[in-house]
């Protein structure tokens, strides 16, 4: 049996595999002292008096006493009370049972030192009987995180008062230390900075992830702690890079474990280091499942493949008192870890790789030894060949000298062709040299992988040996106790037979003893045989008398069949009522039919005069839009009638233009006139050419006024201005001839009034072009207003129609307003007669519920009676003694009622005395038993006979007393 243990200020864990699971317990190292015995606590007596350990011990005390200082011990007397009470609860083991124990790193510039820790587990441990080995707390989360990467990388363990870090290459530690700095190092601190309760703090931690984007000032605290302890870890690595003891260029992962892990550490972890600048390659960071439980699992796993606790387990202990002196690893390990990394004793730089190297990993640490002999020989065999490289070369060089000597002495041609010579043949030397020495280092390298793989499979066989030997010890085991077993039932077997033979010999006697029992019961199955043909004949009489029961049984049976002819006969009356209701609620369901088809209709109409309403609201829409339209029309036509006074004014303004031609006639007038004339002149033209941008603004807008209706007439009278505009110009344009006649007699004015006559010509006759382009738009005009006009006859005609259609729809929308009333009325008093009759039916319907469960009732009285029946043909079975006696008793009476009936009055005296002797006592004792009958029968059974009985039985006893008088 293996077991990993873990001893730290927090707890003290253990695990075992169980299943091919490990198995993790855990127990609290703490110690009480107890001042009264307690029985259901975990104690330990020592000669100062008796404590309580662990988790009890806060039972007793809230903040119990646990004996560790920077993670280890640091009182050896209760360390060991607590280390030995603890064992026993948690290890189950004992002779030779290998343990690995997981302990803090050794100490970085402290004065503590963890010898006297590993003297006291062991002490303690050696005692119990177990192996012992140490192992550091960073090394076991590498051994139970880094197995895939063959247990190469860096290993963490942040626990309550130290951290340790352990560098391995394939399970062997390179450098190993630890900081008296931890999860209640950063409690304190926090609590210091931020004036928050201890208490408070951890409750806060418990929960708390490392964020960059933290907020809260003690949440703010925790993170800066952690910085800061994970700060100091690498400040004591960049020692380890100062020093040289850190492999350039080397790619390792990350693996943190412990129980003050939180979540987020990792990436803190990783961005220092990558920003430390450390000749170390992360080639990513992780955190343990379970954290807690890491190093105690990575100490199983040491345990299981029996780690060396000389080598690779544990490194050599520190001087603790070098503060700036980094740790030294044992020799062995660090000439192994120089041999895998450089294979002639130094560094060439290039980069190493641990993903693709061959470890083996197994039970046993042979196979690795025997894989690092291989290649240790195989780097010898190539410094060898190095070696006679290096001679030949030296050969070379001494060649070459001699060559330079021959060179100087201008030596012979013979000499220089036996030089050639030799330098061919030593050339020829080397490279046979050369090939025989790359085939003998080839043939040697394939020869060793083939050792190596072979001695992989040695070793896989080896290993399943191994599994199956173990296999084989728990058959073994098992079979060990199958045998155990078998004795035990061997043994039980013999006391079963003695135990058989002695209920032999008692059952023999028994059957002696039955023997005899069995003749005596002979005899009284014989007397037993006598007796029953007695009875059978006993048997008959009852037959006969059962018959008479039977017969009885049966008018019983006619009586019931009655009874339940009634009963059929009340189910047929309520299967009626229940019709009766099934129509009731038909009509009612009709009822409420009608009342959603009205209601629906009614609806419809809401519908019909809401879309009337609406196409109403259009209809007025559309006439006040065809109002505006015609009020902007007649603003037009306006605007139209404006424009053509104005042309009226124009015309006015062209007939004093023709007076003021007509005194230009005269050739006294002066310049001066004439300079005036010239400027009306211009005017005029000013004048024309606003009229030609009204006449344009005309043409526009009545282009743009499809619909426009305008006054013929006025547009004729218009045209006939016109028309006097042109006989104007032609007018103006003989006054033109006139004053080019007097355009010879003033010499001093012809050149200018001639280019202003020669533009106002132009200019005319630009207006003549226009007049006559406007007359053809004026006949488009006249074209669009006749269009317009039908237009609007089609529009008056439509809205007519429309108005007629809006008058229809009015009367129509009365009538059935009218008639929407009369009908809601109507169905108003409908509904209320409706919820009349439906209260009526409601009400039958609840008399009927009434009576039903009346029925119910006196039919549940009937089954009632119907068992009581059924019981009374039991007991009337038993009483047919008495029935028969009460029907003999009937007859008499019968036949003495009929005698008195038919009595004769001459009847003698002595014949009545004697009668009345005979019948007196008869009648009386006929009564008496006729009253006790009826009353027993009413009492017991049916109460409507038995008063039937005792009625009769009265009426003799009556009989009786009056034929006794």
């Amino acid at each position: 049996m293996v077991y990993g243990l873990d001893i730290s200020p927090s707890a003290v864990r253990s695990a075992v595999d169980r299943s091919g699971m490990p198995t993790v317990e855990s127990e609290l190292p703490a110690i009480v002292p107890l001042e009264e015995s307690a029985a259901d606590l975990l104690t330990a007596d020592r000669t100062d008096g008796t404590y309580v350990i662990g988790s009890d011990a806060r039972t007793v005390d809230d903040d119990p006493r646990v004996p560790f200082e920077r993670g280890v011990f640091d009182d050896t007397d209760a360390a060991e009370t607590v280390l030995e009470t603890v064992v026993d609860r948690l290890l189950e083991g004992g002779d030779s049972d290998r343990v690995r124990y997981a302990t803090p790193e050794p100490l970085v510039a402290e004065n503590t030192t963890s010898v006297d820790h590993r003297e006291t587990v062991e002490s303690v441990l050696t005692g119990k009987g177990y192996e012992p080995t140490p192992i550091g707390k960073g090394f076991a989360v590498v051994y139970d995180q880094l197995e895939e990467n063959n247990y190469t990388g860096v290993g963490i363990c942040l626990e309550r008062q130290s951290t340790s870090l352990s560098l391995a290459y394939y399970g062997v530690p390179s450098l190993s230390f630890s900081i008296a700095r931890g999860s209640a190092w950063i409690v304190d601190r926090v609590a210091t900075e931020t004036g928050r309760s201890p208490p408070e703090v951890r409750e806060v931690l418990e929960t708390f992830e490392l964020d960059p984007e933290t907020t809260g000032e003690l949440e703010g605290a925790i993170a800066d702690a952690y910085d800061a302890l994970v700060g100091e870890l690498v400040d004591v690595l960049e020692q380890y890079a100062d020093d040289g003891s850190l492999q350039d260029g080397v790619a390792v992962p990350i693996a943190i474990g412990g129980d003050g892990v939180i979540e987020g550490l990792e990436y803190l972890v990783g961005g220092r280091i990558d920003a430390a600048g450390l000749p170390l390659s992360i080639r990513g960071v992780r955190l343990a499942d379970e954290p807690g439980e890491s190093a105690v699992r990575g100490a199983l796993a040491a345990s299981r493949d029996d780690i060396d606790a000389g080598s690779s387990a544990w490194p050599a202990e520190t001087d603790v008192d070098a503060a700036s002196r980094p740790v030294e690893t044992s020799g062995s390990a660090e000439s192994e870890t120089e041999r895998a990394v450089n294979g002639n004793g130094g560094s060439d730089g290039e980069t190493v790789s641990f993903d693709d190297a061959t470890v083996v990993n197994g039970g046993s640490s042979g196979g690795r030894n025997r894989a690092n002999d291989a290649l240790d020989s195989l780097l010898d065999q190539l410094s060898t060949h190095e070696q006679r490289l290096e001679e030949v070369d030296e050969d070379a060089d001494a060649i070459r000298d001699d060559l330079e000597e021959l060179a100087d002495r201008t030596a012979s041609s013979e000499r220089v062709a036996e030089v050639d010579e030799r330098l061919v043949s030593v050339v020829d030397d080397l490279a046979a040299l050369e090939e025989e020495t790359i085939a003998d280092v080839t043939a040697e390298i394939e020869s060793l992988e083939g050792d190596i793989e072979s001695l992989e499979g040695d070793f896989d066989g080896l290993s399943e040996t191994v599994s199956d030997l173990e296999s084989l010890e728990g058959d073994v085991e098992s079979l060990d106790t199958d045998l155990e077993g078998l004795s035990e039932r061997l043994a039980e077997v013999a006391d079963d037979a003695e135990t058989l033979e002695d209920v032999t010999e008692e059952l023999e006697e028994s059957v002696s003893e039955h023997g005899e029992r069995f003749e005596d019961h002979d005899e009284r199955i014989d007397e037993v045989s006598e007796g029953l043909s007695g009875l059978s004949e006993t048997l008959e009489d009852v037959s006969g008398r059962l018959e008479g029961v039977v017969s009885d049984a049966e008018a019983l049976e006619s009586d019931v069949a009655d009874l339940e002819e009634s009963l059929s006969e009340h189910d047929e009356r309520l299967t009626q009522q229940d019709d009766q209701v099934e129509t009731l609620s038909d009509q009612q369901a009709d009822f409420s039919e009608t009342v959603d088809d009205v209601s629906e209709q009614l609806e419809s109409v809401v519908d019909d005069t809401d879309s009337l309403e609406s196409d109403v609201t259009g209809l007025e829409q559309q006439f006040s839009d065809l109002d505006e339209r015609v009020a902007e029309q007649d603003g037009s036509i306006d605007d139209v009638s404006d424009r053509l006074a104005d042309l009226g004014e124009t015309v006015d303004e062209l007939a004093s233009l023709e007076e003021t031609v007509d005194e230009l006639a005269s050739l006294e007038a002066t310049v001066d006139e004439v300079s005036e004339s010239i400027a009306d002149l211009e005017a005029l033209e000013g004048t024309v050419e606003s009229h030609e941008d009204d006449l344009a603004e005309l043409s526009e807008s009545i282009s743009e006024l499809e619909s426009l209706e305008t006054d013929l007439g006025d547009l004729s009278e218009t045209v006939d201005k016109l028309e006097g505009v042109s006989e104007t110009v032609a007018e103006l344009t003989a006054l033109e001839d006139d004053l080019e006649d007097l355009s010879a007699s003033v010499t001093d004015l012809e050149s200018s009034l001639t280019a202003d006559v020669d533009e106002v010509t132009d200019r005319l006759e630009s207006v003549d072009d226009e007049v006559a382009s406007l007359g053809d738009e004026v006949g488009d005009l006249e074209t669009q207003v006749a269009a317009f006009d039908e237009r609007f006859e089609s529009q008056s005609t439509k809205i007519d129609g429309v108005s007629g259609r809006l008058s229809e729809l009015s009367e129509r929308t009365d009538a059935l307003e009218s008639s929407l009333a009369a009908d809601i009325d109507d169905v108003s008093e409908r509904l209320a007669t409706l919820a009349d009759e439906t209260g009526a039916v409601e009400n039958d319907v609840e008399g009927l519920e009434a009576r039903v469960s009346e029925f119910d009732g006196r039919f549940e009285d009937q089954d009632d009676r119907i068992e009581e029946l059924t019981d009374r043909l039991a007991d009337l079975s038993a009483e047919s003694d008495d029935a028969d006696s009460l029907e003999t008793d009937l007859e008499e009476l019968s036949e003495t009622v009929a005698a008195l009936e038919a009595g004769d009055d001459d009847t003698t005296a002595s014949d009545d005395s004697s009668s009345s002797g005979v019948a007196v006592p008869t009648l009386a004792g006929g009564g008496g038993a006729g009253v006790v009958s009826g009353g027993a029968v009413a009492l017991t059974s049916d109460p409507t006979i038995g008063a039937g009985a005792a009625a009769l039985g009265v009426a003799l006893v009556l009989v009786a007393v009056f034929l006794g008088r």
